[in-house]
């Protein structure tokens, strides 16, 4: 199989999330016949031997080890599990330590015939003839077997979208998806059955957690509130939000792919997520955003600060993250607080049309630009499957009534759904200060005059240092 790949050319890689597991491929067209045998044979027939198994629990337990001592990767893992304690999005992404060595040949494999069912499992392409794409995943998949279950279906389909079919020889290989789903009840009680874990709604509940780690240079904060499902109507409004708030990272743009992308999506539980890389533009696209320049430009203590938002089936969570010196620990709790309170009102340092604007533009190309990629594509297929025509609702007006555009929406349907989310009780809170403050912290270097005049004309009065 590797030297088949290597003679492909291309990109095969396979990748994991709270919701799904995917396998992806990157190739010319003229290859998608030995792409989907690759495929299908990755997925249905592995061949998994303790040897190769233990070279790959070596490596996990590095890269494991590795994220650890990286905040900026371990804390949204934490604030999750602290965030939805004990149930679903709060199940570690990352395998714990001391269950890597349960991890068997038998464990896998039939942690595979488990869920890995005709009705979870779905095939997308793009730059393909959805015929040929049809009759080849007929061909390969069709053969799967349908596992009965007694819980109630994790998806509805529409009334003119027909449920999908179970793939076998004499049906064959249905292209229709529901257009939304929801999320049943489970009628078993077991928390570690198939049953309960497929159709178990994700539940909110709050919490802190401090980790105390001496090695760090700064102190790294994540607040976090329950956010928003990917089906609510106020989803583009938070999403402008955390736009305009801004944040840090870098951009990069990466090399042109191929002219076909597959995609073999594997539904984990019916928590599907979707999340919008915002990050479109290059070096310097931030600078106009909320957080920079009322919080880093402003205080140089602050070494990072930006907006976070994930969003998933029937839950989400979106907050803020910011890292400091320690010795700026006692005024950051204060600092989230004012640029959280300050967006919920349109006075008195509130949000103005012209920077919602600008949000809203840098949210518009930052879709544009993710659907030019066919891999961005192929993904959006495969993880939340549906009709292709519904990608185009986050540029285009609604026929109803309800702008769920950035493009149509105003202020005062902005600001409404925020106040009442920051309202809500029990924010999740992540702190990893250092074990101890330093004895003589630096003090932050003296700013002139003119760089201070420029960048409090952008503050709130009340906030100005």
């Amino acid at each position: 199989m590797t030297r088949e790949i290597e003679q492909l050319g291309g990109q095969f890689i396979s990748s994991s999330s709270r919701e799904t597991v995917l396998y992806q491929a990157s190739t010319y067209t003229h290859s998608l016949p030995s792409v989907m045998s690759i495929l299908s044979d990755t997925v249905l027939h592995p061949q998994i031997t303790r040897d190769e198994l233990d070279i790959q629990r070596d490596a996990a337990l590095w890269e494991v080890g590795e994220i650890k001592t990286k905040p900026d990767m371990i804390l949204p893992e934490l604030l999750h599990e602290t965030a939805f304690a004990n149930n679903t999005l709060g199940n570690p992404l990352l395998c714990p330590e001391d269950r890597l060595e349960a991890m068997t040949p038998d464990v896998i494999q039939g942690f595979m015939r488990t869920w890995y069912r005709p009705d979870r499992l779905v095939v997308a392409a793009a730059g393909v003839e959805h015929d040929a794409l049809l009759e080849l995943a007929d061909r390969h998949f069709g053969s799967v077997k349908p596992v009965a279950s007694t819980s109630s279906s994790t998806s509805a389909s529409s009334p003119s979208a027909p449920r999908p079919s179970s793939a076998s020889p004499s049906a064959p290989f249905s292209t229709s998806a529901p257009s939304s789903a929801s999320v049943s009840s489970s009628s078993s009680s077991d928390p570690e059955s198939f049953d309960y874990l497929s159709t178990a709604p994700a539940r909110y509940t709050g919490g802190q957690l401090l980790i105390e780690d001496g090695e760090q240079e700064f102190t790294h904060v994540y607040v976090g509130y329950e956010g928003l499902s990917i089906h609510d109507e106020d989803i583009y409004a938070l999403a402008t939000l955390q736009v305009l708030l801004g944040g840090g990272g870098s951009f990069s743009a990466g090399a042109s792919l191929p002219p076909l992308s597959l995609s073999l999506c594997v539904r984990m539980d019916p928590l599907l997520m979707q999340n919008v890389d915002v990050r479109a533009g290059g070096p310097g696209k931030g600078m106009y955003s909320r957080l920079y320049t009322s919080v880093l430009n402003q205080y140089h203590a602050v070494d990072f600060c930006s907006a976070f938002h994930h969003c998933y089936l029937d839950s989400g969570l979106f907050g803020l993250s910011i890292s400091v010196h320690p010795s700026f620990l006692f005024r950051t709790p204060e600092l989230i607080a004012q640029q959280l309170d300050a967006v919920t009102r349109p006075m008195g340092g509130g949000i103005g049309e012209t920077e919602l604007r600008r949000a809203r533009n840098q949210l518009k190309s930052s879709l544009a630009m993710a659907l030019e990629s066919r891999m961005v594509q192929v993904e959006d297929l495969g993880v939340r499957p549906r009709s292709p025509s519904s990608r185009s609702l986050a540029l285009e007006p609604r026929p109803d009534s309800r702008p769920l555009s950035p493009s149509l929406l105003p202020l005062g349907l902005f600001l409404s759904p925020l106040s009442h989310l920051l309202a809500r009780p029990r924010p999740s809170l992540a702190l990893a200060p250092p074990s101890r403050a330093p004895d003589d912290p630096p003090r932050p270097p003296a700013r002139s005059a003119k760089s201070r005049s420029t960048t409090a004309r952008s503050r709130c009065p009340r906030c100005r240092p």
